[in-house]
């Protein structure tokens, strides 16, 4: 199922599609960003491309991505956009 969201804190809508669901918290995920110049969406970049299972917190500009390692190894990363958005 799409997501849409503001991935880059641009003020546009992104496109966010889940490519594999796995049983965990990891979930690959492709991302486009609105190119507001090109008026059409772009692949985001291969570092966000990365991140498993991301979530915007809009509020602070960050990405969330809560993973897991097996049955006793889990935790929390947390990111910060660079770019020209900042």
């Amino acid at each position: 199922m799409p997501q849409w969201g503001d991935v880059n804190f641009d003020g546009y809508p992104d496109l966010s599609i889940v490519t594999e669901l796995l049983a965990g918290p990891d979930a690959p995920v492709q991302t486009w960003l609105y190119d507001p110049a090109k008026q059409r969406y772009v692949d985001a970049p291969a570092s966000y491309q990365e991140i498993t299972s991301p979530e915007i917190d809009a509020e602070h500009k960050q990405i969330v991505s809560y993973w897991r390692g097996g049955c006793c190894s889990h935790g929390v990363n947390v990111y910060r956009w660079k770019g020209k958005n900042d």
